[in-house]
């Protein structure tokens, strides 16, 4: 059998699943919080098998496992500046009620903003390139 077929068979697996959920549920609200769970369900079990299969490719390529332990290694490089130069103030709303105390939790919300800027910079710095590389061709 071909993987499309099998691909296939998982699909109506998964479908008829998700209306015996609705059968199964009384009222609207409950088969509302039943798909809920199980679209997460499928989510976790989803991101495991891709995690898996990443693994395993990794260990059966050992030169593909130095160009992931490159890129691990430029993250948490960034995310060492990020630390470095997020700030640990207080966190205020528009109304100037106090939502997060200074101190360690609002060094780390800091430093995944300022996480998220950089790395925000990068992928538009790299898309732009890609464009005028192209545009040059």
């Amino acid at each position: 059998m071909k993987n499309t077929s099998l691909y296939t068979i998982a699909a109506w697996v998964l479908a008829i699943i998700g209306l015996i959920i609705f059968g199964f549920s009384t009222d609207k609200d409950g088969a509302i919080g039943a798909y809920v769970t199980y679209a997460l369900i499928l989510l976790v079990i989803a991101s495991l098998i891709a995690l898996a299969f990443s693994v395993l490719n990794i260990f059966k390529n050992p030169e593909l496992l130095k160009k992931v332990m490159m890129g691990v290694g430029v993250l948490v490089a960034l995310l060492v500046v990020s630390y470095i130069f997020a700030g640990n103030e207080a966190v205020f709303s528009g109304s100037g009620e106090q939502l997060i105390e200074s101190g360690s939790v609002s060094k780390w919300v800091g430093t995944g903003v300022v996480y998220s800027i950089i790395l925000l910079f990068i992928g538009m710095g790299l898309f732009l390139w890609d464009m005028v590389k192209n545009a040059v061709k």
